[in-house]
């Protein structure tokens, strides 16, 4: 039985009937998946798997990598159509279980043990579904219902309790189809990211080779660049530090004080966090001047390594190493250009064993450097800034992009 709710904020005009309550296990009938053994993955049919779910926008039968070697009488019993749900049955973090796509292959596929399939028992749009199930009040209904100690779970029984609200099919299809322009749109802007990265560190890898050189602005060619170091060129590199956290006299203050984490936004012109006179005179960090190239000591994940530089004077943690600016001497632009390009080799140099260890001054004073001189130096670094314009503009445009689905799938659904 299912009961008569309102209507969601958003809607197209033609459609004035309430929505349906009903449970997810009244439409889908959910089933686990195939758990083969090591030796038979990597031949046979195609197989999804949890990063097929989490990685594509939606799951094709090109998109999907693995494949396990199956009877055909397992395969029937295991077998993926059009408009299957897929669920990720577990993970570390309780808000990624129960994450979900739809496979929109025409080929039948198969799936594993850490997936549930869900297989529509009644007629439902699949691309509806499969936008229905990733809106906040989905989400959390599943996340609630999902349960485990190291790792989190959902089960088929849980799934099967979770309430969702549905229209009819016309209306279903309409919403499905305007998502799916959405979506293209949005794949339309990753795609130009993607190509717009890859040709900036094409030609960065070509102009810090020499095999790509500028001229000045007579058409005359520039001398030969010189081979030198970090230390060489730098008037002074330091580290900063962080005042004690304990101390509320040493935080709220004007100064702004940048994490490591930070290093991320690449050309840094504001941080979230000030700290006071006292707390700069009374810790280890330093004011650094505006245009210095900072670089990542230590951190989690990627942050070893990355490059950025600060457009405003500010202090840093003890995780992020300052090259404080020269401008007789290098361009900060071009400097920063030049090690943005080189951050393999800069979590190469990490000190420690077996390079696991975080960077330190004395590495990154070491660092041999072919410096241009200071007029084609600029050359370079306005051309690549040209290309990182650009590159953030798309950034910018595909990230409002997704903000704008985001409030459609909020508006859009009840």
């Amino acid at each position: 039985m299912t009961t008569k709710v309102v209507a969601p904020k958003l809607r197209f005009k033609e459609f004035q009937n309430d929505w349906n309550h009903r449970l997810l296990g009244a439409i889908y009938s959910f089933k686990n998946g195939v758990n083969a053994e090591k030796s038979q993955y990597g031949s046979g049919y195609k197989f999804i798997n949890v990063l097929d779910i989490i990685n594509n926008d939606y799951i094709s039968y090109e998109s999907i990598i693995g494949s396990v070697n199956i009877s055909d009488v397992e395969f029937s019993k295991n077998e993926i159509k059009y408009g299957d749900i897929l669920f990720q049955r577990s993970s570390e973090t309780r808000e990624d279980v129960g994450q979900s796509n739809v496979y929109l292959g025409v080929r039948p596929v198969t799936f594993g043990g850490f997936v549930i399939r869900g297989r529509a028992e009644v007629e439902i749009d699949p691309i509806f579904s499969h936008h229905l199930l990733k809106t906040s009040s989905v989400r959390d209904q599943i996340t609630q219902r999902s349960g485990g100690a190291t790792r989190y779970n959902i089960g088929q029984e849980s799934l099967s309790a979770i309430p969702i609200c549905t229209p009819e099919l016309p209306e279903q299809t309409k919403i499905a189809n305007f998502l799916t322009t959405v979506d293209a749109k949005i794949s339309q802007l990753t795609k130009k990211y993607e190509l717009l990265s890859s040709y900036k560190k094409g030609v960065m890898q070509k102009i810090f080779n020499q095999e790509l050189r500028f001229k000045d602005d007579d058409r005359r060619e520039f001398p030969e660049w010189e081979l030198t170091t970090i230390g060489e060129i730098s008037s002074k590199i330091t580290a900063g530090g962080t005042p004690s956290t304990l101390k509320k006299e040493y935080w709220g203050g004007s100064i702004r004080w940048m994490n490591s984490g930070e290093l991320n936004l690449k050309v840094v012109f504001e941080v979230e966090n000030r700290i006071t006179q006292a707390g700069l005179e009374n810790s280890s960090t330093k004011l650094i001047p505006k245009n210095c190239v900072l670089i990542g000591l230590a951190g989690q994940g990627k942050t070893r390594g990355t490059v950025a530089m600060n457009l405003v004077e500010l202090c840093t943690n003890q995780s992020i190493a300052a090259i404080l600016p020269n401008p007789t001497i290098f361009n900060t632009r071009y400097l920063y250009q030049n090690l943005e390009a080189r951050y393999d080799e800069l979590r190469s140099l990490s000190a420690g064993d077996g390079g696991r260890g975080g960077l330190n001054l004395q590495i990154i004073k070491s660092m041999e450097i072919s410096l241009p001189c200071l007029d084609e130096q600029i050359k370079i670094a306005n051309f690549l800034a040209a290309i990182d314009d650009k590159i953030m503009n798309v950034k910018a445009q595909l990230e409002a992009a997704k903000e704008y689905k985001q409030g459609l799938l909020q508006q859009m659904f009840v």
